[in-house]
């Protein structure tokens, strides 16, 4: 049975929205947009170290490995296609990074989409009471 969200929820959104907005307004007031976008995917590697799980972990900071990579491929690019009109042949021999590009942003969003499914398990598994079957106890530990 879904529960029908309270005015205290609503509220309790708002508050945090209003303070997300306000963080982001605060950091990133007056960056370009690729600082932006750097300053993101930081956010996302220090929260990728702060994961309890070392598994999730290590994919997390893959990702934003790729993405940095994605970033700077993205940007050479972009100032190459901006650079002058390009013949249809010119443009051709660019085609294999423009595929590169698109490879790492499949591989970013699979990752993406893996962290969101095993984090989805481990809500479930919590919500039922039960032990992920994937955790194992600590060295140490007097779990059976």
């Amino acid at each position: 049975m879904e529960m029908e969200p309270t005015n205290t929820d609503a509220v309790s959104d708002q508050e945090l929205n209003t303070a997300l907005e306000a963080h982001i307004a605060e950091n990133y007031d007056g960056l370009s947009i690729e600082s932006q976008r750097s300053a993101r995917i930081k956010e996302y590697e220090e929260s990728a170290l702060s994961r309890l799980d070392p598994f999730a972990a290590v994919i997390a900071m893959g990702n934003a490995s790729l993405q940095r990579i994605f970033e700077h491929l993205n940007a050479a690019l972009l100032d190459e296609l901006y650079s002058k009109a390009h013949t249809l042949e010119e443009m051709r021999e660019i085609s294999p990074e423009i595929r590169l590009l698109l490879k790492l942003r499949k591989s970013i969003e699979t990752g993406f989409a893996f962290q969101l499914h095993d984090a989805e398990q481990h809500a479930a598994t919590y919500r039922q009471g039960g032990r992920d079957k994937r955790t194992r106890p600590q060295i140490g530990s007097k779990q059976a």
